[in-house]
């Protein structure tokens, strides 16, 4: 009901617009899991329990450091694909080697130890991530010199979005910083 006061749009428009904007189709999928409460014949309520999450994202829209970080995501987003494309492409080429090189039987289930493409992306990706659950294993050289390679890789590849990030939230925040000092000096002219 108060989407006009916060729009520079003329009051009908306001009014035809916002439902179709983020915040309020956020607004509208954090409050389905009420109708449950109504009414437990409701199915898509029932499912839509876990859209109880919405509601906390809304609380970022009202913390400054979380605000920032945003801003930072939309930033670097670029940056921040690429290097998870790289990821993927280190992770497929990585699973299409071990699934070709590794054809060694698991001594103790007597079965091959890659039985398909997903266990190959699956030890791919734990191990780009230098996870590591131990779960499956190459055997082979080409095998375990790729999970040594993998690893590297992975410390890298995993550091890149961290280091991505810090360095521009540190950005935004000495900008923020600098148009907070400007503003207040131009607001301690104009009192004088």
């Amino acid at each position: 009901m108060t989407c006009d006061l916060r729009s520079e749009r003329p009051k009908w428009k306001a009014f035809l617009i916002y439902p179709f904007t983020p915040m309020a189709i956020l607004d509208l999928l954090s409050i389905l899991p009420t109708f449950e409460v109504v009414s437990s014949s409701y199915r898509l309520a029932k499912s839509a329990r876990m859209l109880k999450i919405f509601c906390f994202t809304k609380i970022v829209h009202y913390i400054g450091p979380l605000e920032i970080f945003i801003a930072v995501l939309k930033k670097q987003w670029k940056l921040l694909m690429a290097v998870a494309l790289v990821a993927i492409f280190d992770i497929l080429i990585t699973a299409i080697i071990i699934f070709q090189s590794e054809h060694e039987i698991d001594p103790v289930t007597g079965e091959y130890i890659f039985k398909s493409f997903y266990d190959a992306f699956y030890w791919a990706a734990i191990t780009l991530a230098t996870v590591g659950y131990g779960d499956l294993c190459p055997v082979s050289e080409v095998g375990k010199t790729l999970s040594i390679i993998s690893s590297l890789l992975g410390i890298g590849i995993i550091a890149m979005p961290s280091s991505i990030i810090t360095a521009g939230y540190m950005q935004e925040l000495n900008r923020r910083m600098k148009e907070e000092e400007n503003g207040n000096s131009e607001t301690a002219e104009q009192t004088k």
